[in-house]
Parts: C-alpha cells; structure tokens; sequence
C-alpha cells in the first residue's frame, strides 16, 4: 500500500478536514502473468485505474515521485 500526500489544494484541503497526513491512496500488485512488472491500482476521480509502476512517472510527473 502506498499512502500519498499531494501538494494540490483541494487535497490540502482533505487532509485538514480529516485530521490526517495523507489524501490519497494505491495498491501495489505484483502480477503472476506478466513477469517482472508490478502495478498500482488507485481510486481516481474518474473511476478506478491499474497503471504500471514503470510508467508512473509519466501519471505523477517526473518531479514528484519518491524513490
């Protein structure tokens, strides 16, 4: 499980009213297909998505990521 605290506001917003230090969340799947790829599964605003973790650049921004 990954546990993300984002810098957009209304995400600020979220965190202030719940009390908590993240706003957003995603789970990390290893596949049993495809060898060597792991995957995260999240909730977004426009339904549910699997991204690869290698493409995750390409969806956070090359900036804002963690390693």
């Amino acid at each position: 499980m990954l546990l993300f605290n984002t810098n957009q506001t209304m995400a600020k917003l979220q965190r202030a009213f719940t009390w908590s230090d993240f706003d957003h969340v995603a789970i990390v799947i290893k596949s049993e297909v495809i060898k060597d790829d792991i995957f995260l599964l999240e909730a977004v605003n426009t339904g549910v998505r699997i991204i690869r973790w290698s493409n995750i650049k390409e969806f956070v921004g090359k900036d804002n990521y963690f390693k």
